[in-house]
């Protein structure tokens, strides 16, 4: 049997349905038996009620005869009464969510519906408006108070739902809105509570709010590099600054898949700015940890590839260890996760001024490089230094970042293991040895040469 919520979607469907004329009375009929037999004794009176002949005639009638005002969207006086209408609805529900006792309706439900039809007026309003000009409706909505009153009411997500709603109406507003919002104050406000509420540690997510609130990011932060006069509005750079589209960013940095992928983007674009905004460089030099975050960010995807590689390729008769990258990549999945990190540290560097360059270099050469990789590469399991000099190789092939290239140079020819043994002379008696051990240092060797390195040489 349908619950209450889809009994009165069902009634809603039926009214909406027999207003506008889409089906005759017999279907009508057929659809009000076929509902009866599933629902109780209140629900079947009600729709008996609603089949009786002239029923809907006399309620057209009286919708007819009311106001004799049209709520159609492609005037200009019909988008302002619907927009009056659902912004009155909206803010009904919120003043009701710090309300105790029991409720009839659900807010969270309701909000939803209305920022939906308050963001489809404006974006009707907007392809019906001249370029460069701003609609009556927005023009409201930007200088009412109302934006920061329903960031207030919706952000502590209390019932459950009401965050993604306004997240998802901030994320259309932004995205798909041929404005320069970021020059109000209304939305600026806006933005700074959502992100100091969402970027908060102790706020928890949900997978909804998560997806929103990393769109809503980006998207921000690509009108930020499309314009960087904004980035006076954003970022503060009083005392220790505050940043807070970089703070939020930074705490997703890692996530796997396109999340992922447009955060990492999004932070490239906050480095590019460091060139001509020496306060952000500064900034994030000395009141953030961005050079722990990369070379964190490097060690786990390290960390999470296997020990050993896979046995030999039935189709292709080549061992791992002879593998190209692309090869590889395909035969040991997790190698596409440290390759994206791996690429992502080498933008960072290429896009930072120098001082900030050398100290995202030395992290990463500290943090990942000294702590994670010279290890493995002093390894003394056959199988285990086969897969760590591969690992090596196929990282001097991809790098296209020279500064970070030098790093690993750097690890190779200047460093010792624990046992005092320098890393070039352990790659050496690598050579010396017997078996695949052998090979994958070869091919590594050989990678060098191939790099036309003075150093090297």
């Amino acid at each position: 049997a349908p619950n209450l919520e889809d009994l009165v979607l069902c009634l809603e469907f039926y009214l909406l349905s027999s207003l506008c004329g889409w089906f005759s009375s017999d279907l009508f009929a057929q659809a009000v038996s076929s509902t009866c037999n599933k629902c109780n004794k209140a629900a079947t009176s009600i729709l008996l009620v609603m089949s009786r002949p002239g029923f809907f005639s006399r309620l057209r009638q009286t919708a007819s005869d009311g106001s004799g005002t049209s709520t159609s969207l492609s005037t200009v006086d019909g988008r302002a009464a619907a927009f009056q209408d659902s912004l009155a609805k909206l803010m009904k529900a919120i003043e009701s969510l710090g309300r105790g006792g029991i409720r009839f309706t659900n807010p969270a439900k309701t909000a939803t519906e209305q920022l939906r039809t308050v963001f489809l007026i404006l974006e009707t309003e907007s392809g019906a408006t001249e370029a460069g000009c701003t609609g009556p409706c927005l023009q409201y909505l930007l200088t009412s108070k109302l934006l920061i009153k329903m960031a207030t009411g919706l952000l502590p997500n209390n019932p459950v739902g009401c965050r993604t709603a306004w997240l998802d109406f901030m994320l259309q507003l932004m995205e798909r809105m041929q404005r320069r919002l970021l020059l109000h104050g209304e939305v600026l406000e806006s933005l700074r509570l959502t992100f100091k509420t969402c970027g908060h540690r102790k706020t928890v997510l949900s997978d909804d709010d998560q997806r929103c609130y990393i769109q809503l990011l980006c998207v921000v932060m690509k009108q930020v590099s499309r314009d960087p006069t904004f980035l006076t509005l954003l970022f503060d750079a009083r005392g220790k600054g505050s940043f807070q589209v970089l703070e939020g960013l930074l705490r997703h940095m890692h996530h796997a898949g396109s999340r992922g992928h447009a955060v990492r983007e999004a932070i490239v674009m906050v480095c590019q700015l460091c060139v001509s905004h020496p306060d952000l460089s500064h900034y994030i030099h000395t009141a953030t940890t961005f050079g722990v975050e990369v070379a964190g960010g490097l060690s786990a995807a390290f960390s999470n590839l296997p020990m050993t590689l896979p046995a030999k390729s039935k189709k292709s008769g080549l061992r791992a260890w002879a593998y190209s990258p692309e090869q590889l990549s395909q035969r040991v999945p997790q190698l596409q996760a440290y390759f994206d990190a791996l690429d992502f540290c080498g933008q960072v560097i290429l896009s930072v001024p120098s001082e900030l360059r050398g100290h995202i270099l030395e992290q990463t050469y500290q943090g990942f490089l000294c702590n994670v990789m010279l290890p493995a590469l002093h390894q003394r399991q056959p199988s285990e230094v086969v897969a760590a000099l591969t690992y090596f190789r196929v990282s001097l092939i991809s790098l296209g970042s020279r500064p970070l290239l030098g790093a690993f140079l750097r690890l190779l020819l200047q460093t010792q293991g624990e046992d005092g043994v320098c890393t070039l002379d352990r790659l050496i008696r690598r050579v010396d040895s017997l078996g695949e051990p052998c090979m994958a240092a070869l091919c590594l060797i050989q990678a060098l040469l191939d790099l036309r390195c003075e150093d090297v040489m």
